[in-house]
C-alpha cells in the first residue's frame, strides 16, 4: 500500500513540472503508466497474501468421504484420519465359501488406511504453480470442493491367515506322498491326495470396493484344489530304495521305564528324512527329556556313577543310531563316550547325549537321501539306515585298547562297621584308551582308513570300608553299587560286527547289562 502511495505521489509530482520540463502529453502518459503500476502492485500483494496466509494448513474445501480436513494442520488431519481407519475397520463382512459363511471385521481381514499418504495428498492441494494459479485453484477448492480418495493398504499375511482360518470347515488338507516301509524292509510310496482351500486371489480388490462402498459388504470366495507339496515324482528322485546299513543293540526289557524310554526317543527319530549334505542333532531332533516330554524316571550316567535321573536310557538309542551309521560309512559329526563303558556294545563303540550339552551329530555324505527307521521288538533295539545300494561301500569297523589305566584301592575307617572287618563299598574298574577305525573297502582292497574315534575312560578306585567301632555296634554300611558291570582285571571283550562285502549289514547285538544308560 505504501509503495502505491508512493508511485502516485511521484507521479503527481512530474506532472506539476511538466509544464517547464516536458511536454504536458508526455507527463500525462507517464501519470497513468505509474497510477496502473500502483493498482496492479496492489493487486498481486493482495494475492500474495492470500496465498501466504494459512501456509501451513490444508486448503480449505479439501475433504476425504465426509471428513473435512479444510484449515486443518498436517498432524490435526493425520489425527482425524486415524480416527477414520478406526471406524473403517470395525466395518462387518460376510464372507462366503463352500455354501457357509462368517463374519469378520475389516480390520481382521488385515485392512487398513495409508493415513500419511492421504494427509501429504490433501496438503499438495494448491501448492503448485505460480502465486496466481495456486490462487485459482485454491479458489475453486474452496468453492466447490475436493475429495482425496482413501489410500488402502492391506496386510497381506493377516488377510490370507484369516480367510484359511474361517474357511477351515469346508477345506481339506492335501497328504503328502510317502515312504512306507514294510515288514520285510521293501521301499515303498504311498501316493499322495490332492486337498481343497479357499481362492484368495482377487480378496484385496473385492475388500478394497466394499471400503470405498462400491460394494456390499460381502466377499464370496472359490474353493480351489490344493496340489500336495510332497509328490510321487519327488520321492521317487529322493534314492531310497532298500537298506544300506544296521545295528542292533540289546537290553534288559524288565527295566520298564528304562525301556519305555528308549521306545520314547527310538520313535522321535523313526521316519526321519535326511537330505544330501544335511546335517543332524540327536538333541534337536529327540528334544529335551522330561516328564512333560513322556520321560520317566530310570538310571543314568551321571560322574562315572549310575543315578536315578529322567530320561535314563536314551544314551543307548543315540549309540544304537552311532553303530549304524559308522557301518554306512556315514560321516560323523561330533560323538563322545560315556564317562565309564556301556556294556551294550564294544569298548570304545557308545556315544552319550545330555539335552543342552554333549550332542551327537551326524551328516548325510551321500548322493541319495537317507530315511531312518527305529524298531523295538522285545529287549532289542534296531536302527536300519535306508538309501540307495549303489552307494554302498564296504565297512570294517576295528577296535583297540591302546592304554589299560590301573585303579588303586582306597581304605576307609567306618565306625558304624565293627573293628576288623572290611566291606567293599566301591568296586572300582580299570581305565581305558581305545581307537576305532573304520576301514572303507572296493573288491576287497582298502581305498580308505580313518579313525573313526578315541575314547577315554576313567579309572574308579576300589574302596573298601574298614571297622574301627566296638564289637555289636549297630551296622549299616552300603554296599557296592548295584547295576554297574565292571570289566574286572582283563579288558571287555569286542564284538566288532563287520559288515559283509555285499548287501545290508546284519543285526550282531552287543554284550548287554541292565542298568547302563
Amino acid at each position: 500500500m505504501y509503495a502505491a502511495k508512493y508511485y502516485i505521489v511521484c507521479a503527481k509530482l512530474l506532472y506539476a513540472v511538466g509544464g517547464s520540463v516536458v511536454k504536458v502529453s508526455l507527463a500525462k502518459k507517464v501519470f497513468i503508466v505509474l497510477a496502473v503500476l500502483a493498482v496492479t502492485g496492489v493487486a498481486a500483494a493482495g494475492i500474495t497474501a492470500k496465498v501466504l496466509m494459512g501456509h501451513e494448513e490444508i486448503v480449505q474445501g479439501v475433504y476425504v468421504r465426509q471428513l473435512d480436513l479444510g484449515t486443518l494442520s498436517k498432524h490435526e488431519a493425520l489425527e482425524a484420519l486415524k480416527r477414520l481407519e478406526k471406524e473403517i475397520a470395525l466395518q462387518e463382512v460376510r464372507v462366503e465359501a463352500g455354501g457357509e459363511h462368517w463374519e469378520a471385521t475389516l480390520k481382521d481381514l488385515g485392512v487398513k488406511l495409508d493415513a500419511q499418504k492421504m494427509v501429504d495428498t490433501a496438503y499438495a492441494l494448491g501448492r503448485k504453480g505460480s502465486l496466481l494459479e495456486q490462487y485459482r485453484e485454491r479458489k475453486a477448492i474452496a468453492a466447490k470442493g475436493r475429495e482425496v480418495n482413501l489410500e488402502i493398504a492391506f496386510d497381506g499375511q493377516v488377510l490370507y491367515t484369516k480367510l484359511t482360518g474361517l474357511t477351515k470347515p469346508v477345506a481339506r488338507e492335501p497328504v503328502n506322498a510317502t515312504f512306507r516301509v514294510t515288514e520285510d524292509d521293501r521301499v515303498e510310496i504311498v501316493p499322495g491326495k490332492s486337498g481343497r482351500g479357499v481362492d484368495t486371489t482377487g480378496a484385496a480388490q473385492e475388500l478394497e470396493k466394499i471400503v470405498e462402498k462400491k460394494a456390499e459388504p460381502r466377499l464370496a470366495l472359490n474353493l480351489k484344489e490344493v496340489e500336495p507339496q510332497q509328490k510321487v515324482s519327488d520321492l521317487e528322485g529322493m534314492g531310497i530304495k532298500a537298506v544300506v546299513s544296521q545295528f542292533t543293540t540289546v537290553f534288559d526289557a524288565s527295566q520298564g521305564n528304562r525301556s519305555y524310554n528308549i521306545a520314547v526317543a527310538a520313535e522321535a527319530l523313526n521316519g526321519l528324512l535326511v537330505a544330501p549334505g544335511q546335517t543332524v542333532s540327536y538333541n534337536e531332533i529327540v528334544g529335551p527329556r522330561s516328564s512333560e516330554a513322556g520321560y520317566r524316571e530310570a538310571p543314568e550316567i551321571v560322574n562315572n556313577k549310575l543315578v536315578p535321573g529322567i530320561g535314563g536310557g536314551v544314551c543307548q538309542v543315540s549309540t544304537t543310531l552311532y553303530n549304524s551309521l559308522l557301518k554306512g560309512n556315514f560321516e560323523i559329526v561330533s560323538r563322545r563316550p560315556h564317562s565309564i563303558p556301556a556294556a551294550y556294545v564294544p569298548l570304545g563303540r557308545d556315544a552319550t547325549v545330555t539335552y543342552g550339552g554333549t550332542d551327537f551329530q551326524f551328516k548325510n555324505n551321500r548322493n541319495s537321501y537317507l530315511y531312518l527307521k527305529s524298531v523295538v521288538k522285545g529287549n532289542r533295539l534296531t536302527f536300519k539306515l535306508f538309501g540307495d545300494p549303489a552307494e554302498n561301500k564296504e565297512v570294517e569297523i576295528t577296535d583297540s585298547i591302546e592304554q589299560v589305566i590301573e585303579n588303586k584301592t582306597i581304605y576307609e575307617d567306618d565306625p558304624n562297621l565293627e573293628r576288623g572287618k572290611q566291606v567293599v563299598k566301591e568296586k572300582g574298574r580299570k581305565g581305558y584308551r581305545t581307537t576305532t577305525v573304520r576301514l572303507v573297502k572296493e573288491n576287497g582292497q582298502v581305498v580308505k582308513r580313518e579313525v573313526a574315534a578315541k575314547s577315554f575312560y576313567k579309572p574308579i578306585n576300589r574302596v573298601i570300608a574298614v571297622g574301627t567301632g566296638e564289637p555289636g555296634v549297630v551296622r549299616s554300611v552300603p554296599g557296592p553299587q548295584a547295576g554297574i558291570t565292571l570289566p574286572g582285571e582283563t579288558p571287555p571283550a569286542f564284538a566288532p560286527n563287520p559288515v559283509p562285502p555285499t548287501g545290508p549289514a546284519q543285526p550282531q547285538p552287543g554284550q548287554n547289562q541292565p542298568g547302563q544308560n
